[in-house]
């Protein structure tokens, strides 16, 4: 082989390398491209949802609360009206 040959033989080769890398680095674009559309829609629906998901977990915060004063059998804040109302009417027929 000639100089000359091996001359255009490497510059063959690094034209070949080079549309490869360029074609390699496209694909690379477009997937980083997808993965960020992806993760800005991951993200919105995120910031959509939040609301909706602290009414739930409010809601659901409330219930079990509810649940627990019931279970354990406390007075609630109707019940100690009640009693409040019972009181002055029983301080009133005293006073009688």
């Amino acid at each position: 082989m000639r100089k000359n040959d091996i001359f255009y033989l490497s510059l063959g080769m690094i034209s070949l390398a080079k549309e490869k890398i360029e074609e390699q680095f496209i694909e690379f674009k477009k997937t980083v491209q997808h993965s960020c559309e992806q993760g800005r829609k991951f993200l919105q629906d995120k910031e959509q949802g939040m609301p909706r998901d602290k009414e739930n977990l409010e809601r659901l915060i409330s219930e079990k609360v509810r649940e627990a004063v019931r279970d354990l059998d406390l007075a609630t804040r109707d019940d100690l009206k009640e009693l409040k109302k019972e009181l002055e009417k029983l301080l009133k027929s005293k006073d009688v």
